[in-house]
């Protein structure tokens, strides 16, 4: 009888310890997987743009270009510039598939707003990528022209 009760614990400790193996081959494959997923990728021409020396009453034109490089569709979820008030964006919200382009126009007009000299401006881009936010960069030195 003491050896059937050894042997039944003993398929018991064998049976969980399979288990066990068994759940963290699994686990390792999901990882894995996921790991391969498609993704998309946003790949911008420029992030910094210098537009030189304009008049402070100037209004600025000027777009960045971008390409997914990726292997999934990619959204910008939201374009937003440092300036609110004087800086404009325009950017489109359907999916833009692998391979293809796009860009986020922007308008900018400074008058009254800031002083004469060097000024830096930052647009921050949200996508559906791996690095959610990117930086966008243009500096402009005001004078009176």
């Amino acid at each position: 009888m003491a050896s059937v009760v050894k042997m039944t614990s003993l398929r018991n400790i064998l049976f969980l310890l399979l288990s066990v193996v068994l759940l963290l081959m699994a686990a390792a494959s999901c990882r894995q997987k996921n790991h391969q997923r498609p993704q998309a990728v946003i790949e911008f021409t420029d992030t910094v743009l210098d537009l030189g020396e304009v008049a402070l009453s100037d209004t600025l034109r000027f777009s960045y270009s971008f390409t997914n490089t990726g292997d999934a569709g990619l959204l910008l979820w939201g374009v937003q510039p440092d300036c609110g008030s004087c800086t404009h964006v325009a950017y489109s919200t359907d999916t833009i598939a692998p391979g293809e382009s796009g860009e986020i126009a922007v308008t900018f007009n400074g008058a009254n707003k800031y002083g004469l000299g060097s000024h830096e401006f930052y647009i921050h881009v949200r996508t559906n990528t791996e690095k959610q936010y990117n930086d966008l960069l243009f500096t402009t030195y005001f004078s009176s022209l």
